[in-house]
């Protein structure tokens, strides 16, 4: 399987919440074990991004290093002027290049699932709160939804497995 997951879940490792370490405890062996493949972009922003943003001695950063131990990172060419990024980027001037970077690689994977905790990414509530829908599952943006694409933030992940 395939998957995306943004910085910002393996950043929150290093802050100690425990939904985004108990999300890295469950991947880290479908990891070692080939069942998932983390999805990157050819050009190396993804990458580039989690070794400026995450703790070297984070749980993050040690599901990094498996990945790479166990060569179970896919680069794929992302195209971020994609149509469904530039409609995302249009409805929430939150995202930046980084974030559809991760938008169009999650476009381009067989499983169509992002990992993240960005609200830029979601139906918003209030100033920090997004929707949800009756099973506490984040909405995402129409877009999103429209492309088929998953999207999964630590309250919700295991629903994406």
């Amino acid at each position: 399987m395939e998957i995306v997951i943004d910085t910002c879940i393996l950043e929150d490792t290093s802050r100690g919440i425990i939904e985004a370490m108990e999300f890295i405890e469950f991947v880290w062996p479908k990891i070692s074990n080939c069942e998932l493949c983390l999805c990157v972009d050819k050009d190396g922003k993804i990458i580039s991004e989690y070794y400026q943003k995450i703790d070297n001695n984070s749980y993050g950063a040690q599901l990094i290093q498996i990945a790479i131990n166990f060569k179970k990172f896919k680069a794929i060419k992302a195209n971020i002027s994609h149509s469904v990024c530039q409609k995302v980027k249009k409805l929430s001037s939150d995202l930046d290049g980084h974030d559809l970077t991760f938008l169009a690689v999650t476009i381009k994977t067989t499983t169509k699932k992002f990992f993240t905790n960005d609200t830029g990414f979601y139906e918003p509530v209030g100033k920090n709160s997004i929707r949800r829908d009756s099973e506490g599952k984040p909405i995402p943006l129409e877009p999103i939804r429209k492309a088929g694409l998953l999207l999964f933030d630590v309250q919700s992940w295991q629903k994406g497995f």
